[in-house]
């Protein structure tokens, strides 16, 4: 806080995420979830800066084959092939 008359601005390089380790302030479009601390964080993870993010998700491969699925996508009008 710095007056009435002035607007807020951070005056240290604290982490937002760590508003929300116990509550839920932080608006949405900051993708903080609420009450994340907890045995898993919430899938948050510490960088090497100290800030606090979502960790990345592991990808996951399509085991299906383009030619096992082609029948069914053409049984509801989509193909494939028509890209």
């Amino acid at each position: 806080y710095h007056g009435r008359n002035s607007g807020y601005e951070a005056t240290t390089n604290r982490d937002i995420a760590l508003v929300n380790k116990a509550c839920d302030f932080v608006k949405e479009e900051h993708s903080v979830p609420p009450n994340w601390r907890q045995d898993l964080n919430r899938n948050m993870v510490k960088t090497e800066d100290g800030r606090w993010v979502l960790a990345p998700r592991q990808q996951v491969f399509d085991t299906h084959h383009e030619e096992d699925i082609e029948p069914y996508l053409e049984q509801i009008g989509i193909s494939s092939s028509n890209k």
